[in-house]
């Protein structure tokens, strides 16, 4: 079993729990992704046409196919890094520069066409990386929407954003094909006849590429978000000790003191010790195990709102640690 969730922080608020003051704790939880990608699949690049068609490196004039394919290209680019930096984030993939080389030569601006295999063992390097994520192609549109909220009518600027990814697989010489659509919202003020300057369209086309690029990263690889916990440190001096441990992040130390408290008499005691395992198995990353701990708390009397509101987030949790087992290629 792998850890999906990592210690930020205690957040210096008491809750008043009752007779039970206790702790709020934030976390870095895993997400999986919503694609799984083949576990072989360990190192990745990420690039677009635009990085190695020779119309826009070697400055050529086909058919006027050079002047609409760099003047998109700094739009494009954010739909590259913004997919690279999900994909860096993500403890999934190691992430590598494509190798780009100058002497490549070709049309490659038609994304309805494969990618020569050429061109991508060129990429990929030597020894080659597993795989290439290339940003075929790419649409957008964009439309002014009026909103209303509090009595007040604004603007926004909606930019529908279509793109289209292939994952180039080596050594297999296989592809996958992916289309996504994602929007931005952008507030643009209260009068129907605003206009928007070209400085500021193009910047809110790059922000839209970003964010589609952004997204892409996530659904192909698992990602951070912020989780709340809380515990409860307070008991007698070494039960507090090992509050102190878990507010200094050494939840492991926490856990074999707790452990010793889960069978005393005092049953106040009792409950918050299975309550607080259950939190330390749950960053273990073994949710069964942290139920089990959440029965025994709530068979030892800790209140009712507590239990039902931690078994709902280690439920809601369960399913998500099995797929990112599988998708981190994770064996028990």
């Amino acid at each position: 079993m792998k850890r999906y969730l990592t210690f930020i922080f205690l957040v210096p608020l008491l809750l008043q729990t009752g007779c039970y003051p206790a702790f709020k704790l934030e976390l870095d939880g895993l997400e999986p992704a919503e694609i799984t990608i083949p576990s072989a699949i360990k190192t990745i690049s990420v690039l677009s046409r635009v990085d190695v068609d020779s119309l826009y490196k070697d400055g050529k004039l086909q058919n006027g196919k050079k002047a609409s394919f760099e003047r998109d290209s700094s739009i494009v680019k954010q739909g590259i890094i913004g997919c690279a930096d999900a994909l860096i984030a993500s403890p999934r993939f190691e992430v590598y520069d494509p190798i780009i080389r100058r002497s490549l030569v070709g049309d490659f601006s038609d994304g309805s066409q494969l990618l020569p295999w050429s061109v991508i063992r060129a990429v990929a390097g030597v020894p080659p990386i597993d795989a290439v994520l290339s940003l075929e192609y790419s649409e957008f549109r964009d439309t002014v929407v009026a909103r209303r909220a509090d009595g007040w009518i604004y603007y926004q600027l909606d930019i529908i954003v279509k793109t289209y990814w292939r994952i180039y697989r080596l050594p297999q010489y296989s592809v996958s094909d992916y289309l996504f659509t994602d929007t931005l919202h952008a507030y643009i003020g209260e009068d129907s006849n605003l206009i928007i300057s070209t400085e500021n369209k193009l910047s809110l086309l790059k922000q839209a590429l970003y964010l589609a690029g952004e997204k892409t990263g996530r659904r192909l690889a698992p990602y951070w978000t912020d989780l709340e916990r809380i515990y409860f440190p307070f008991g007698n001096k070494e039960f507090s000790l090992a509050g102190k441990y878990m507010r200094d992040g050494e939840w492991k130390a926490a856990a074999e003191i707790w452990n010793r408290y889960t069978p005393v008499r005092s049953k106040p005691l009792a409950a918050r010790a299975c309550f607080n395992m259950a939190v330390t198995c749950e960053m273990a990353g073994n949710i069964t195990l942290a139920l089990e701990w959440l029965k025994e708390s709530e068979k030892k009397g800790m209140d009712t709102y507590f239990i039902t509101d931690y078994r709902a987030k280690l439920k809601e949790r369960l399913p998500k640690t099995l797929k990112l087992d599988q998708q981190m290629a994770v064996q028990d």
